[in-house]
Formats: structure tokens, sequence, C-alpha cells
């Protein structure tokens, strides 16, 4: 269900029939002409048509195919070769030519009534390795493929997917999206679903497939409601996780360990970034502009808590070119030290310099972690030169240490806040989220009065 109005229903109906053009129509059938409905009934018993279609009257009509069970294990004297030469008297070959030509072995006596469905040789190998399957003697246990948790959950999925055609207008896994390559302007179309598993709260996600909502109202494309049984969704739910590696089947987040100076400097820096000109309330209150970005309320319900962290440091990293900006620059950016030393002391702070195995792009005079062995240390990059990196720490690392790792905390949006460091900034960001409910309560009055 597309949930349209009486409307928008009469709208594409109205479409969809001028697209019929002018188009001559069919001449009426004779329905009081007894002898052709006589016919008709005969003729389609005798095609077989009620054994895919729903026929009146014929609900219990048996179908004209024989029955397959016993199929893999027949014989090659049980198998007509018709008048065929050029076909080797094997039951792999005669397979394959009934599969691509169904009417290949017909002879004048023996009419054969299986359509041609026109498979490619690729199809054909495919049904026939089912068929061979079939009759309860298998392939042999060491060609069967064994999943495990993750691939299991994954190979259901994927079927799940084909169910209800998910990449018709979804891109997941690198695939599909047929309907957002119609959008010029891609954050207009569908959302790609690559990394959703590690996005979403797999709770919140059932919940959504089950029952959906309106997560952005600027798209004028709707989210179908699939009705889906609890498996289904289930499966869905599951396959996105196993994707991401995301198989735990919750998502913890203390909000009672969570400090209120942190939650409050998020209160902050959500009103200095203006996060609510975009993730604003839906319906717009009047002479506002309506929301370009998703709702945040379903945020700390919806969202991954180190998800909504990575993303906050750098969105074009996860979904390149969304609109999104870059508030934290260089914040995650990583450096391989091949080995550092101590060069001396400034106060109560040591100095280092490490060298790096390239040339690293780390925030100059902000903070970052170096990370030896199992240790982090928070630093300061003093200085960069090429494959130089000179930091200080209170801490003392001795005088020589080997192979590291440093990540910068990148740009902060406020320079005293939290000491100025960008890593303690995203996190403060990340817990006012994920405690809060009502952000347009956060939104600072505005100048000359307005609330």
């Amino acid at each position: 269900s597309l949930r349209l109005s009486d409307g928008e229903a009469k709208s594409i109906s109205a479409y969809l029939i001028s697209l019929s053009g002018s188009a001559k129509r069919a001449a009426p059938a004779k329905l009081d002409d007894a002898a052709a409905f006589k016919r008709g009934g005969k003729l389609v018993r005798e095609r077989g048509c009620q054994g895919c279609h729903a026929i009146p009257g014929m609900e219990t009509t048996s179908k004209i195919g024989p029955d397959l069970t016993r199929f893999s294990i027949k014989e090659e004297f049980e198998l007509s070769f018709g008048n065929v030469v050029n076909v080797k008297e094997t039951w792999d070959d005669w397979t394959f030519g009934k599969l691509k030509n169904p009417k290949i072995y017909q002879t004048k006596r023996e009419k054969l009534l299986m359509p041609n469905f026109d498979l490619s040789d690729s199809e054909v190998r495919s049904l026939r390795t089912l068929l061979r399957g079939m009759g309860g003697h298998g392939p042999p246990h060491s060609v069967h493929y064994e999943f495990d948790e993750r691939a299991g959950k994954i190979e259901a999925g994927r079927r799940m997917i084909e169910k209800y055609n998910c990449q018709g207008c979804h891109v997941i896994e690198n695939w599909g999206g047929d309907l957002l390559r119609r959008y010029k302007e891609k954050n207009n179309g569908p959302p790609i679903l690559n990394g959703e598993g590690r996005k979403v709260q797999p709770g919140w996600f059932y919940g959504f497939l089950k029952n959906v909502v309106l997560l952005r109202p600027w798209l004028k494309v709707r989210m179908p409601s699939f009705d889906m049984p609890p498996k289904d969704v289930a499966a869905l739910v599951d396959y996105f996780a196993a994707l991401d590696g995301k198989l735990r089947p919750y998502v913890h987040f203390d909000a009672t360990r969570v400090k209120a100076e942190s939650v409050a400097a998020g209160r902050v820096l959500f009103n200095k970034a203006e996060c609510f000109s975009c993730h604003g309330e839906w319906p717009p209150p009047q002479g506002k502009e309506p929301p370009s970005a998703p709702d945040l309320s379903f945020a700390k319900n919806r969202l991954r808590p180190d998800w909504i962290a990575d993303w906050i440091s750098n969105p074009q990293k996860i979904v390149p070119g969304t609109k999104m900006p870059i508030f934290f620059e260089g914040a995650g950016a990583k450096a391989k030290v091949l080995s550092g030393k101590r060069t001396g002391k400034d106060e109560d702070r040591w100095i280092y310099a490490l060298t790096a195995a390239s040339e690293a792009e780390l925030a100059e005079e902000k903070a970052a972690t170096l990370r030896i062995g199992g240790k982090s240390i928070i630093v300061i990059v003093a200085e960069i030169d090429e494959k130089t990196i000179k930091v200080s720490s209170p801490e003392n690392l001795g005088p020589r240490f080997g192979r590291a790792e440093i990540t910068s905390h990148g740009e902060p949006v406020d320079e005293e806040l939290l000491g100025g460091d960008g890593l303690r900034q995203i996190e403060a960001l990340r817990n006012f989220l994920m405690t809060g409910s009502n952000f347009k309560a956060a939104e600072s009055p505005k100048k000359g009065g307005e609330g």
C-alpha cells in the first residue's frame, strides 16, 4: 500500500489510462455464444492455463504436467527422444533439450503442451541442476555449501530483497536502484541502503518495516507498506545487520553514564551548528521552510550510537554527495607511525617527534589520539613537516617507542568548549541526540526577541 488519498489514486489511474494512446479497442467478446464458451473451456483445460492462473470453476481441475518427483532417477529408455537424432541419449542432454525447446521431441502422434519459456543456456543449466537434485538423491554432501550464521542470514535476506523487489528503488550491496537513477538530485530519491545495518537499531528497523513512518518529508516518492509476515521482516532486519557484521541483536546506550556537562555541551553545539535549520519540524510552522533532512526526534531509537559519532565526524565518507556538511574538518584522519622519540619538555608537557609512513594530513594545534599497543594517549599535534609529526603530551612515553597510529580529532566547532577537543565535541553532540527528544526547545532564541 502506498497510503494514497482517493484523489491521488484517481490521478494515477487517469495517468495510466492515458498511456494507452489512441490504439483501437479490441472487438468485444460474444459472451452469449455458448458454443464459443465451451470451446474456450476445452482449450484452457488442454493447454493447462489453470496451472498458473486462478480461473473460476477450474479450482479442482488437475494440472497437465507430469509429477517430477521421480524425474531425476529416470533411465534413458524412459525418455522419449521422438525423431531427434542430434541429441545424445543421456538424461542431461534430454533435459537440456526439453527445457531449451519444449517441442523438440514432438512427433505427429505425440503432441507436447509445455510452453517455450525462452530460457537462456545458463537458466536451463540451473533448472537442470534443480531437477537432478529432486527425488531424494541430491548431490553429494561434499558439494553443499555450509552457511555460517552470518552467511545464512545474508542468503535468507537476499531472498526477501528479491521477493519484495527492494532493489527496484534502493541501492543495496552497490546494486539496484532503478528508480533512484531517474533522479538527477540523488537526495530527492529513495535512500541508498548500503551500510543500513551499521546505521539503524534492529528493534526500530523491525517496527519501521511493520509500520512505515515518515522520515524524509521532503521526498515525493513514498515507501510502500508491504504488510509483511513477521518472519520476512525479521529476515530483512537480520540481513542488513549481518551485511555490516552487526550480529548482536540489541543495541544499548546507557544514558545514566552520560555526564550532564556533555549533554549541555551538545546542546550548545547543536545550536551553534544550526542543526534545526535542516532537521526542522514537519509540518513546518507558518512562514518556515520545510525540513530538508531527517527528523532527529527518531535518532535515539533509530540510529546506532557509534554510527551517529562516525556520521558527525565525516558524513561524506559514509554517504558521498550527502547534503550534510562536515563540521569537524579532518576528524578521523589517520597516520601510521613507524617510530617515535622524545625530544624535550615544555613546562609540564613532553615533546615527541613521530616518523610517519607517509605524509600526514592531521589538524595542527589540535587534539589527536596516539595508540601504542593497546594504550591510547591524547596528544596535541604541534607541527607537521612532511613525514615528521611533532606532538606534546603530559604523559611520559619513554625515550623511544616503535610502531603506533595517530588519529586526528579534527577542527572543533567551538575552540573553547570541552577544551577545544573535536572528538569530545562529537561525542557531546551524539550524547545530546541520544538523550534528547524536543530539539526545537534546544534552539537558541533569535535576535530581536523572536522565539
